[in-house]
């Protein structure tokens, strides 16, 4: 079960057990963890993941992102699809956006070091 689910299902009602809580906390520590490691090897990556890891509360996803997304699922709702079917397309599509997005941060990130070495550079780069 996915780190936010879980806590989702705990919040919503109202108490978690002993062995629910102590799921959540190994869950964290494997999060981190794995951000801790992303860090070593790629700095900007872990620097895109920070958001996630302090569950920063923002929507990241413009109007035009959610029309897409809606008629991707509003498609898939009205077609024949089994759910498991329905599921994985939604879940690729997520997937695809996420990469898109990291890579859209990879280049802008790029660029505003670039811009900054050049300004300390005194514009000659």
């Amino acid at each position: 079960m996915h780190h936010e689910e879980l806590k989702s299902q705990c919040e919503s009602i109202g108490h978690i057990s002993r062995d629910g809580y102590k799921k959540l906390l190994e869950m964290e520590k494997e999060q981190k963890k794995k951000l801790e490691e992303r860090a070593k090897i790629d700095l900007v990556g872990m620097l895109y993941s920070l958001p996630d890891y302090f569950n920063v509360e923002e929507k990241t996803e413009s109007p035009e992102e959610t029309r897409i997304f809606g008629s991707l699922v509003d498609y898939l709702n009205e077609g024949n699809y089994s759910y498991a079917l329905r599921d994985r397309v939604t879940e690729l599509a997520s997937d695809y956006g996420l990469a898109a997005e990291e890579s859209g941060f990879r280049r802008g990130f790029k660029v505003a070091m670039r811009l900054c070495m050049e300004g300390m550079l005194g514009g000659t780069y």
